[in-house]
């Protein structure tokens, strides 16, 4: 698995989108031998926005801002600046 050395950067996805991507991070985790990162993110899918959002900070606190997981970490970090957009919908009763 590989990550392209540009990240295309969204602040739409939706939690179909957002849900997709998760599959894939923890598949790069479990390869990077990030046991915990990996596991985190595969059971972060169904689960309320500011659950997601806990599991994805404490992702990064375990990532520890090293280089060697930038891609992860920036994948990370989109994932979690789209968090509002699934709130939101989930506040208006919609997903």
């Amino acid at each position: 698995m590989t990550f392209d050395s540009t990240v295309k950067f969204s602040t739409t996805m939706t939690r179909p989108e957002i849900e997709a991507k998760l599959p894939e991070l923890a598949k790069f985790a479990a390869a990077a031998d990030l046991p915990e990162v990996a596991q985190l993110l595969t059971g972060a899918a169904g689960q309320p926005a500011a659950d997601m959002g806990q599991r994805f900070t404490q992702c990064l606190v375990l990532l520890d801002a090293k280089d060697e997981y930038g891609l992860l970490i920036d994948q990370i970090d989109m994932l979690m600046l789209n968090l509002p957009n699934i709130s939101a919908r989930e506040a208006k009763g919609k997903t």
